[in-house]
């Protein structure tokens, strides 16, 4: 009877499987970090394409608004003129109208893109990076949030010194209530009705009031702000693109007719909004938005 011989792994073989097992394991530990980079950059893409839309709705549903004036709350015999809108007009260096890179009053350059036979201008478009605008949020037809009850009298709730508040032409500021106030101790502050968006510092800013009580302008650098966006979304790009279209409003005129002296005329305004970002650090996350808005209260202009 011949020797025994012993069946086994030998160490070569046990080396070789485990040089296998060990590329088996490192291909999978690659596959798992790949799907979870992913994944983290799948959800991280998502917020900022999130954020994005979130500040492009906020800002779309509240400039379509820009101009409304509640008629109906005014006392009076006679009903107000729409051409009499404190919401779409200038009161010295106050333009309360929809105005793009506004400051002191004066809104950024027109850029006449279609003429009538006569070489008048009847579309303009204006662009910038901050938009200003006015409505009436409380519906009392009257520029300006009070705080004093309704029945106040005027030495209980003095009016408020100095512009924007004179009482020289008529200017339509209110200096208090109609209605009474929630607070037990309601303070005597006016805040105006003063709506607007830009772009600061790679953020989106909305404007949320005046920055204390002697603040009485209406501009993109004046008044207090807040951000909109969160500080790890960084926006490179925010233009506002305005354009007005000139509508003869005359019942024996064609809509497309210029405007004759003594023609009342609608000036329809649409905003374009630009929008991009990016995750802060990371250009390659970058993202775009566009949308347009058809603002819903035309101005109403009678050419002289």
């Amino acid at each position: 009877m011949g020797p025994r011989r012993w069946r086994g792994v030998t160490l070569i073989s046990l080396m070789v499987g485990l040089v296998v097992g060990l590329l088996v394991l490192s291909a999978t530990l690659q596959a798992y970090m790949m799907i979870s980079e992913g994944a983290r950059d799948t959800l991280r893409q998502a917020r900022l394409d999130q954020e994005l839309r979130a500040a492009l709705d906020v800002m779309r549903l509240d400039i379509r608004r820009a101009g409304y004036w509640s008629q109906l709350a005014l006392d009076g015999p006679d009903d107000p003129d729409p051409l009499d809108n404190p919401f779409q007009r200038r009161y010295g260096q106050i333009n309360n109208d929809l105005c793009v890179d506004t400051d002191s009053g004066d809104c950024a350059a027109p850029l006449c893109t279609a003429s009538y036979d006569s070489g008048e201008c009847r579309v303009w478009v204006q662009t910038g990076s901050c938009l200003t605008y006015g409505y009436d949020s409380d519906g009392d037809g009257r520029i300006g949030l009070r705080a004093c009850a309704a029945s106040a009298g005027e030495s209980e709730c003095p009016r408020p010194s100095g512009a924007p508040f004179e009482a020289a032409n008529q200017e339509p500021y209110a200096w208090r209530a109609w209605y009474p106030p929630d607070t037990a101790s309601p303070s005597q502050a006016v805040e105006m009705e003063m709506q607007g968006f830009r772009w600061r510092q790679g953020g989106i800013d909305m404007r949320v009031g005046r920055r204390n009580a002697a603040d009485l302008s209406f501009g993109c650098n004046s008044g207090s702000w807040e951000r909109l966006t969160s500080p790890d979304i960084r926006i490179t790009t925010l233009r506002f693109s305005v354009t007005t279209r000139i509508v003869n409003d005359q019942t024996d005129q064609a809509p497309d007719a210029p405007c004759e002296s003594g023609d009342r005329c609608r000036w329809v305004r649409s905003v374009g909004i630009e929008i991009s970002g990016q995750l802060a650090g990371e250009t390659a996350s970058r993202r775009q938005f566009i949308t347009h808005v058809a603002v819903r209260n035309d101005r109403l202009v009678q050419t002289p």
